[in-house]
């Protein structure tokens, strides 16, 4: 045995070995194969949160353009103003449910009498902005004695 545990002709054999597959790009095939699993895992998590999501679509893309003439539809339109432009009451017909209820209003509703009092933080702030606004034209002298 030489100098070192691993100094055989056997171990110089194998090293040559691994030169020429790495050369040959053969030696990291177990690596790359994890590597490449890896991703195809983490690539079919990130569809999958994807599609779970709303934020794509599965499916395959057309880009020819000749059949996109097929899916047109043509819309003609008779009335062309509105029926509250009419002087008509406005009737609005959902599907399957022929005409809708009209709006309820309720002044003493809770919303009616924020909406009349209006918010308290706006208020306040708006305060602020008085006070402010005053203490400012207090300490402006032009026009007066002092400020002659």
């Amino acid at each position: 045995m030489g100098r070192f545990l691993f100094d055989s002709a056997k171990t110089r054999a194998r090293e040559a070995e691994m030169e020429k597959r790495r050369r040959r790009g053969l030696g990291a095939g177990l690596r790359d194969a994890k590597r490449s699993a890896l991703m195809d895992d983490q690539d079919a998590w990130e569809e999958n949160r994807l599609l779970s999501s709303g934020a794509a679509v599965r499916g395959t893309i057309d880009l020819d353009e000749s059949h996109e003439d097929g899916g047109r539809v043509t819309l003609l339109v008779h009335q062309v103003q509105p029926p509250f432009l009419r002087g008509e009451k406005a009737s609005f017909k959902v599907r399957g449910m022929g005409v809708t209820a009209a709006t309820v209003k309720d002044n003493t509703s809770d919303f009616a009498k924020m909406a009349r009092e209006g918010s308290e933080t706006l208020r306040t702030i708006r305060e602020k902005k008085e006070r402010n606004a005053m203490r400012v034209k207090f300490w402006e002298l032009g026009g007066t004695r002092m400020g002659k």
